[in-house]
């Protein structure tokens, strides 16, 4: 698993600080077929999609998946799963 490309949006407020990151979880499998790449990525979603986050120095942390995405890299065996994710984030 690996953290990929991100992107930060600033959405704070007059009375708070705040940003969305924009985040690609990036996860790959060897395993013939796409049974494994697909329990990975449900994992993944499952731990991330509509959940509150606890970080330290922050009000309010809420995470919602946006999409997935599941390609072949050009071996033609892995598979390459692609998680985007929305992370909000409110400093206290």
């Amino acid at each position: 698993m690996l953290i990929g490309t991100e992107i930060t949006t600033d959405i704070g407020t007059k009375s708070l600080d705040g940003n969305l990151y924009n985040v690609d979880i990036d996860v790959w499998s060897q395993y013939r077929g796409q049974k494994e790449i697909k329990e990975i990525m449900e994992r993944v979603y499952n731990l991330t999609n509509n959940v509150s986050i606890s970080v330290s120095n922050a009000d309010s942390v809420m995470s919602f998946v946006n999409s997935s995405t599941t390609i072949v890299e050009a071996d033609g065996i892995t598979r390459h799963g692609i998680i985007n994710i929305n992370f909000t984030i409110y400093d206290n």
